[in-house]
């Protein structure tokens, strides 16, 4: 190749080396310019940037009312208010209000003149004021847009510019007293509760707490009560929130909420307070709701402890003694009579007189098992208005002694063809058997065959 030539390749190979920085260097300037105009549009959209811990009051001025919050060693306090009912103050919520603010992005904005306000509702808006750190950051709340999605809201040093806020974010800092109020409606943990009381059109429960155990004092006295199924229901309502407001005005009509002739009334009591709650009917798991303590009537969606019946709250089972802590057992019916003798410290268990343990531990089991079936009899349901005749004779009668001396009798009185009532030392428990349950697995009769034939098989 020529010298010529060769000077000619190494010009061009230069220039286009040029062309293609020079190209670069554009391209590289215009993306930095787009990403600092996007960088310069998302600042413009950042409402507010504090810390939401340094924050010690909040103002919200709502067409409903004026509330003021103030932050008082970590605790929210609502310290003035015109508004006229009582109102306690949902702590978290400020909280989220604080946080929610203190990073507020708006979605877009729009330039207007100010005497357009009027069409954004920002000529009369609602407000919230947050003083964090020593510096007022306030905001300025006008409608709703058409589609819903995105309320006005507005700076109030800058009139020209309405920014557009995600709609349920803004709504919720508009602090309205359905946000502000507290939506438990039980103020205190279940372990603090002592007393519990249901009534309803046609039954009514009753429970006490007693040496760290419930007892049922109505309908059923004497019941035998699963205290662990009790807190259980307790927890949930403890943790149960009402779903929106109605009204919390003392003078309310009450019977534009069925509330006049309530269809359950729930009392719930602890050493200090007692809280009254009246329910009303509202169809499909809604009710209607009165706290008699605030005047306040709210809506709640049922989580099924308004339905529950006494016998739900009962252990299984008429008595419940355990097989380790009995001595005898004599059992008495028509067909069907035997008796049991235990002395657990030396592994002796008697059987109508004979010691069953040395034929093994199936002959033991079955013995267990046999105590079982009468000392933990299923009951069926419950049947509390029910008079025994005095003259009726059982059909079943369990006498059982307890290592402690101690005798329990449970007998069974015959209440229909199919049905047993339960009576324990005499008195009627309230709950019914079913005599089916004599014959399932595990019942008196099969147990008594299973051990049976263990004996009479040696």
């Amino acid at each position: 190749m020529s010298t010529k030539k060769m000077l000619r390749l190494i010009i061009i190979m230069a220039v286009l080396v040029v062309v293609s920085i020079v190209g670069y260097l554009v391209v590289d300037n215009n993306k930095r310019k787009e990403e600092q105009a996007q960088i310069e549009e998302e600042q413009s959209l950042q409402l507010f940037n504090f810390n939401s811990d340094l924050a010690t009051e909040v103002i919200f001025d709502s067409k409903e009312a004026y509330f003021k919050c103030e932050n008082k060693d970590g605790t929210w306090t609502l310290t003035d208010t015109d508004y006229p009912f009582n109102l306690e103050l949902n702590h978290y919520y400020i909280n989220v209000v604080c946080s929610t603010m203190s990073s507020l992005l708006a979605e877009e904005k729009i330039g207007v003149d100010s005497s357009r306000l009027e069409e954004y509702g920002l000529d009369d808006p609602s407000s919230i004021t947050c003083y964090a750190g020593g510096i007022e950051y306030k905001l300025l709340l006008g409608n709703t847009s058409a589609t819903g999605e995105y309320r006005y809201v507005m700076l109030p040093e800058d009139e020209n510019t309405v920014f557009c806020v995600d709609a349920t974010t803004a709504s919720a800092l508009e602090g309205e007293s359905q946000y502000l109020r507290i939506h438990d409606i039980i103020p205190y943990q279940e372990n603090d509760i002592i007393g519990y009381r249901i009534d309803r059109k046609n039954d009514s429960v009753s429970l006490e707490m007693q040496d760290g155990l419930w007892h049922m004092s109505e309908p059923l006295p004497d019941a035998n009560v699963n205290s662990a199924t009790v807190n259980s229901m307790l927890t949930t309502i403890t943790r149960f929130e009402v779903d929106g407001f109605l009204t919390a005005d003392p003078d309310a009509d009450l019977s534009q909420y069925g509330l006049d002739q309530p269809d359950v009334t729930l009392t719930i009591q602890t050493a200090d307070e007692t809280t009254v709650l009246q329910f009303a009917d509202q169809g499909n798991g809604l009710y209607n709701m009165l706290n008699e303590n605030t005047d306040v009537v709210s809506t709640v969606t049922n989580s099924g402890f308004l339905e529950t019946k006494a016998t739900e709250l009962l252990m299984d089972t008429v008595i419940s003694l355990s097989f380790y802590d009995a001595s005898a057992l004599e059992v008495t019916s028509e067909d069907i009579s035997f008796t049991m003798e235990m002395d657990h410290e030396a592994g002796q268990y008697l059987f109508n007189g004979e010691d069953v343990a040395p034929l093994g531990e199936d002959a033991v089991t079955a013995f267990t098992n046999l105590f079982q079936s009468a000392a933990q009899i299923p009951f069926t349901d419950m049947d509390a208005d029910a008079k025994i005749p005095e003259d009726a004779e059982p059909v079943y009668t369990f006498r059982f002694t307890m290592n402690d001396g101690t005798d329990t009798t449970l007998t069974l009185v015959q209440k229909d063809a199919d049905n047993y009532y339960a009576v324990a030392d005499g008195k009627y428990t309230g709950l019914y058997i079913s005599s089916d349950v004599m014959s399932e697995t595990l019942g008196l009769y099969q147990t008594y065959e299973a051990l049976t034939d263990i004996v009479n098989d040696a």
